[in-house]
């Protein structure tokens, strides 16, 4: 009998994430995994319904704070998720908080 470890192994997970490096000009001074101090690096969205506050400061309660707060690079993934209906976007934060 096949261990289950054996289904994981040939199973591909989306990780909805760009794990990209972005400067927001609020760092948190520490050098690591090759981030500089003032860059923060995008974080998976695997587990978001258990983190509370979101975005690197806490300053998000929810996750429709955490993208009304995205900007610069940001700025259009934010303006897109404005023009959805109400129902789709309701839709998108289920989805988001299911993960």
């Amino acid at each position: 009998m096949p261990v289950a470890t054996h289904y994981l192994i040939i199973k591909l997970c989306p990780l909805f994430s760009d794990l990209l490096l972005h400067d927001i000009g609020t760092g948190d001074g520490i050098r690591q995994a090759g981030a500089e101090p003032e860059e923060i690096r995008t974080p998976a969205l695997w587990g978001l319904r258990h983190r509370r506050p979101l975005l690197h400061d806490g300053s998000a309660a929810n996750t429709f704070e955490a993208i009304m707060r995205h900007g610069q690079e940001a700025e259009i993934a934010r303006q897109g998720f404005e023009q959805l209906s109400p129902n789709h976007s309701s839709f998108l934060l289920a989805f988001l908080d299911s993960l």
